[in-house]
């Protein structure tokens, strides 16, 4: 299996675990559970793209749902987090190492994809003189 879907697989894992709690959290932090249930379209549709394909967006937007769990998650265990706060870290961790697994992938494509797309632009101007 390649890298890149093995983060496709880690980021679909991350919507699941999220979605799984739905149900919890939206009776007792409403809004983390609105935010669980949004994560879940956004974490499915960039998994389905990188499975498919690289895919620069959804690299982009995968990152960001990871880095904002993950962020949420310690911003909740630590000063709280839209009025919710807890002591339970190890709960967490399942999530943490699927989004962390994604972070460490994309870490390694996004830049070379940058790089391509900056080379592409670069000569599409070059070509337009």
């Amino acid at each position: 299996m390649t890298s890149r879907r093995v983060a496709a697989a880690a980021i679909a894992a991350a919507g699941i675990l999220h979605l799984v709690l739905v149900p919890e959290y939206l009776a007792e932090a409403p809004l983390i559970g609105v935010l669980f249930l949004a994560s879940a379209p956004l974490t499915g549709w960039a998994a389905w793209r990188l499975w498919r394909r690289e895919d620069l967006p959804a690299w982009l937007l995968g990152a960001a749902v990871s880095a904002g769990m993950i962020g949420g998650f310690l911003l909740s265990r630590t000063v709280g987090f839209f009025g919710y706060s807890s002591a339970e870290w190890a709960e967490g961790i399942p999530s943490l190492l699927v989004e962390g697994v994604f972070l460490a992938i994309a870490a390694r494509h996004v830049p070379k994809l940058l790089s391509r797309s900056r080379a592409t632009s670069a000569s599409v101007s070059a070509g337009g003189r």
